[in-house]
């Protein structure tokens, strides 16, 4: 449900939500080795770059690889535990369903 990636607290939006994951993609694929460290590095890196706060990067991650609003671990714990391929695959999943409903 895309009415997830919208957060007022978080400041997120489905169009926001879709950009930070196209931007997001690339950096996670790039991850050697996929461990928390190495992944929370890979959203610092976007967070730092772009001027986003932690919770425009984390919230969209976590909705798309979750595809829920609460989990017991935040994006990056759900992302080590799912492991690379897995969370790139949601990952691309998701953007695909943005791009198809916008």
């Amino acid at each position: 449900d895309n009415a997830l990636y919208v957060h007022k607290k978080m400041k997120t939006t489905v169009e926001s939500a879709h950009t930070v994951l196209k931007e997001l993609m690339p950096l996670l694929m790039a991850v050697e080795p996929w461990n928390e460290d190495t992944v929370q590095q890979a959203c610092k890196a976007l967070v730092e770059r772009t001027g986003r706060k932690n919770g425009q990067v984390l919230w969209p991650l976590r909705i798309a690889i979750s595809g829920k609003a609460s989990t017991p671990g935040g994006a990056i714990e759900i992302a080590y535990l799912l492991g690379k391929d897995e969370t790139l695959r949601r990952l691309d999943q998701s953007i695909q369903k943005l791009e198809a409903e916008q």
